[in-house]
């Protein structure tokens, strides 16, 4: 499957001020507040096959469903942003894209492979020999952010494996407009670049898996688009939700991208998607608030956990889920004789395929067997 063309948008201007940005903030958390409290999967979408219904939430098919979102950044800043502002032209391009290589050998000090020198490949820690895992950030980060960091250290400790991060901080740290529209652009340069891997060293599609969280997210899922073949797996850990619709999937991550697409959703509804739209879904304590995250109102903490979550299935594999259409039935005891799969692990179960909850614990070690 192939994206439609598109014309994409974007803008750098300086960020509004901070105190600028706090002057709403208490009119949005009253806003969001009222919003957050709805669980993800109280609406049901009539089940495609089998007995367990998919999550479907209707007002996921508006892409103008929500006018401000409030995000904290790696610094601590929060940040403002108007989802309906126009993000201008855009300007996003192969020199925005740099592939960091870490492995086995170099767990801390990585090789710098900028997308448009692929010529640095062959002068680096990679062996063809190896699998290829991919992760990319979402907005606002990059490649020291902590979710390449948990990632990156959970599955190399485990599996000696050619791990690149994905940076595209420059477009990935503009309005958050600017960077939605720079996804795709910088999702194609990554599928591209795994083709070039493939022709290159003579690769086939399975020895490729993509984690992305948030906008990350989406970005791997259309880099699986553009990948001649399916590659092994996609994960995408909260894929971000604003201005993402459950009816346009060629923008979006999807089942079909890769061979297995699972989605972990810990914030839907806010700040992540609350739909079904992988080959499994899974919804930890229903997919929408964490606990352990307190009052969290911007929802930056149920956010993150996708990849804290992640990051520990990679080491313990313990995240059992049952396949259940709705959090309560799950927590009422009506799913247990339903099909059992594990959440996430460098190796997905491909067993999997429908909705699938489970509970965890507020802190690390957050899951419980």
């Amino acid at each position: 499957m192939r994206i439609k063309s598109e014309v994409y948008k974007g803008v750098y201007e300086k960020m509004p001020s901070l105190t600028v940005m706090m002057k709403f903030v208490v009119v949005f958390v009253s806003v969001i507040a009222c919003v957050y409290t709805l669980p993800v999967g109280e609406e049901q979408a009539p089940p495609p096959e089998g007995d367990v219904p998919r999550t479907y939430l209707p007002e996921e098919d508006n892409p103008w469903r929500q006018r401000y979102i409030v995000i904290q950044d790696d610094n601590g800043q929060y940040h403002i942003e108007d989802l309906w502002r126009d993000p201008g032209p855009n300007r996003a391009s192969i020199a925005d894209l740099t592939f960091f290589l870490f492995t086995q050998n170099n767990p801390e000090n990585p090789n710098i492979i900028p997308a448009n020198n692929f010529d640095a490949l062959s002068n680096s820690q990679f062996q063809a020999s190896r699998p290829n895992f991919f992760i990319s950030h979402g907005w606002n980060n990059n490649m020291n952010s902590p979710v390449n960091l948990v990632i990156r250290r959970a599955v190399l400790s485990r599996h000696n494996v050619n791990l690149f991060v994905i940076d595209w901080s420059r477009p990935a740290n503009q309005f958050y407009t600017t960077a939605r529209n720079a996804v795709p652009v910088i999702g194609r340069l990554v599928g591209d670049f795994i083709n070039r891997m493939m022709i290159t060293f003579n690769l086939r599609t399975t020895d490729f898996s993509l984690v992305g969280h948030s906008l990350g997210a989406h970005l791997v899922g259309i880099a699986g688009k553009q990948v001649l073949g399916l590659v092994n797996s996609i994960v995408g850990l909260d894929p971000a939700g604003p201005l993402y619709t459950v009816a346009n999937r060629d923008n979006r991550i999807d089942a079909g991208d890769g061979d297995h697409v699972q989605i972990v959703h810990t914030n839907g509804g806010l700040l992540g998607f609350g739909s079904s739209i992988g080959d499994a879904d899974y919804y930890p304590n229903g997919g929408s608030s964490q606990p352990g995250c307190g009052i969290d109102l911007i929802g930056t903490c149920a956010h993150s956990r996708a990849y804290d979550l992640f990051g520990e299935s990679v080491r313990t594999a313990n995240f059992f889920a049952r396949s259940c259409g709705r959090h309560q039935d799950y927590t009422a005891g009506a799913c247990g004789n339903n099909h059992r799969a594990f959440m996430g692990e460098f190796v997905v179960d491909r067993s999997a395929r429908g909705d699938y909850h489970l509970v965890t614990n507020a802190n690390s070690p957050f899951a419980r067997g």
